[in-house]
């Protein structure tokens, strides 16, 4: 069964990212936050585990928070994280460099990356380990959003 990810679990990081990041606290729109958790069930999705499906779903959250726009400051950080939060609560994991997060997570925010184009960049990265394979480590944030960025 899918793992979805709560409000609870995306304020968490946000917090986290307030206290890392000196990401700004605060709202734009509450309501987005509450929308965007529901998408991928909204959607059709109802537990469903396949690869496809998980690469959908983890595309909806990430497309959706970045764009929405639901806090003050942060979304492009919270939405690119929540994507790859969500997918690690689901087995699977991105093999990818700092510079290549931060390009998709700004282009995602600036609305040059479509709902197709952030799966297909998924899809592109997403490995699944095999057993006894050591993780990749995943990348820092430190650099990844200077203080008080918002796209």
């Amino acid at each position: 069964m899918t793992e979805q990810l709560t409000v609870p679990q995306l304020l968490a990081i946000h917090m986290m990212h307030q206290d890392r990041f000196d990401v700004s606290p605060g709202f734009r729109n509450p309501g987005f936050l509450l929308q965007l958790v529901d998408r991928p069930l909204l959607e059709g999705f109802s537990g469903g585990g396949d690869r496809s499906s998980l690469i959908r779903q983890a595309a909806l959250y990430w497309h959706g928070l970045a764009r929405a726009r639901a806090f003050r400051d942060g979304n492009a950080a919270l939405a690119i994280h929540t994507m790859m939060t969500f997918l690690l609560l689901n087995g699977q994991e991105l093999r990818l460099d700092e510079d290549e997060l931060v390009e998709a997570a700004l282009l995602c925010s600036e609305w040059q990356m479509e709902l197709e184009d952030c799966e297909a960049w998924i899809s592109s990265r997403l490995v699944r380990p095999a057993l006894g394979e050591p993780e990749a480590p995943i990348p820092s944030m430190d650099k990844v959003f200077p203080p008080s960025y918002d796209r």
